[in-house]
């Protein structure tokens, strides 16, 4: 894959969802790895203990209108995420 800024990673600036170990779903633009965390620009963060709507709710949303930021910049501890993926990448693999 093309890195199209130089001295970024391959995810930066692509759009994400991170899938976490701790009830948490995070979807933004991939900035950075730093050390122990992920940022994210642009984020919302999904938490099913306390959200009004389920995981799969959220996701749908979030296939359709991409995400609604709350947070401009946003932390995710690199030990909390199980997978990261590409939004249209996990919205490719919900079609199929």
């Amino acid at each position: 894959m093309t890195v199209f800024h130089p001295g970024h990673d391959a995810l930066h600036g692509f759009t994400v969802v991170i899938f976490s170990n701790a009830g948490r779903t995070y979807a933004g633009r991939w900035d950075a790895v730093d050390g122990d965390v992920v940022w994210l620009n642009d984020a919302v963060r999904h938490d099913v203990a306390t959200s009004e709507v389920s995981e799969e709710a959220f996701l749908r949303r979030l296939a359709m209108f991409g995400p609604t930021p709350e947070h401009r910049r946003l932390a995710v501890p690199r030990s909390d995420v199980v997978d990261v993926r590409r939004l249209g990448d996990w919205i490719r693999s919900r079609e199929t």
